[in-house]
């Protein structure tokens, strides 16, 4: 299975909106911070990933991004799924006259992630997570 969900980025601010976004739309909320995986520097308690699945099926994540939001988008696509060779197959044809800001490789959490700016200024997330998880 294979999903796009809507990624917003904060400076400070995630573990609020996310909370306020769980009070407005219900579900599950889950929040992983720096700290957890030993990422302490300025901002230990800020958020890494936080995500909530609402009960209507769909989902919203959120991260605070300790560079800031300027200079990037605010708000990018994530796709998310198990599906390795069709999943690294999105990562580089969305990056074909883009930017890849971070390779797509295996990461501290288990799952391989990465990110690029496409040709047109959005910036995407793709995160492979095993059949198992």
């Amino acid at each position: 299975m294979i999903q796009a969900t809507p990624y917003i980025g904060f400076e400070g601010q995630a573990e609020e909106a996310l909370m306020f976004y769980h009070s407005v739309f219900g579900g599950d909320l889950k929040i992983t911070r720096f700290r957890d995986f030993g990422m302490v520097e300025d901002t230990p308690d800020w958020v890494m990933h936080g995500q909530l699945d609402t009960d209507m099926g769909w989902s919203l994540m959120a991260s605070d991004n300790p560079g800031g939001v300027t200079g990037g988008s605010r708000i990018n696509v994530c796709i998310w799924g198990d599906d390795e060779q069709r999943m690294t197959e999105f990562f580089n044809a969305l990056a074909q006259g883009g930017t890849v800001e971070m390779p797509l490789e295996k990461q501290e959490w288990g799952d391989s992630f990465g990110g690029l700016r496409d040709r047109f200024g959005v910036d995407w997330g793709v995160n492979i997570g095993s059949k198992e998880s």
